[in-house]
């Protein structure tokens, strides 16, 4: 005998609670025109055509691309402040490494780009700018995940 989602769940004792819940939230998802997280592309493919997905993902490619020449723009005016006159503007850089610490401490980054940015912040000048700037796929996930969110204004457009 298969067993119910609920019973999978919480075992026969919470199964009408579990079932009371699972449908209060199916509700609310139908309510708000959400797919089912259970077939997402099953519930795609019988609401639109196969072009107009195909036009779906060229669309968010094209926004991608859009968001991460923005943030390679930011990036080319952080190199300036950072690096401007070939010192290093000290201020820039202990507020990058505190907002690197802040990820460490609370966990909420990948160590890769904690510790990748701190070395690229110890890099003599010119190769920490090669490093920030690169468009390789390394230079756009680092871009994608910067310290150096405190120079943009509350609502994501740039300060400087």
């Amino acid at each position: 005998m298969d067993k119910t989602l609920e019973e999978l769940m919480f075992g026969a004792e919470n199964e009408a609670l579990v079932a009371k819940a699972v449908q209060v939230a199916v509700e609310r998802a139908d309510a708000a025109g959400l797919m089912p997280a259970f077939e997402p592309y099953t519930s795609l493919a019988k609401h639109l055509s196969r072009e107009e997905i195909l036009e779906l993902r060229r669309q968010a490619r094209i926004e991608k691309a859009g968001r991460d020449q923005e943030d390679l723009e930011f990036h080319r005016k952080v190199v300036e402040l950072l690096y401007a006159n070939g010192n290093v503007n000290q201020d820039i850089k202990r507020q990058a490494l505190e907002a690197i610490q802040l990820w460490q401490d609370r966990q909420t980054c990948i160590p890769r780009y904690s510790f990748t940015w701190r070395e690229w912040l110890e890099m003599p000048p010119e190769f920490a700018k090669r490093a920030i700037l690169d468009e390789t796929d390394l230079g756009l996930s680092m871009r994608c995940n910067s310290p150096f969110g405190f120079l943009k204004n509350p609502g994501g457009k740039f300060s400087i």
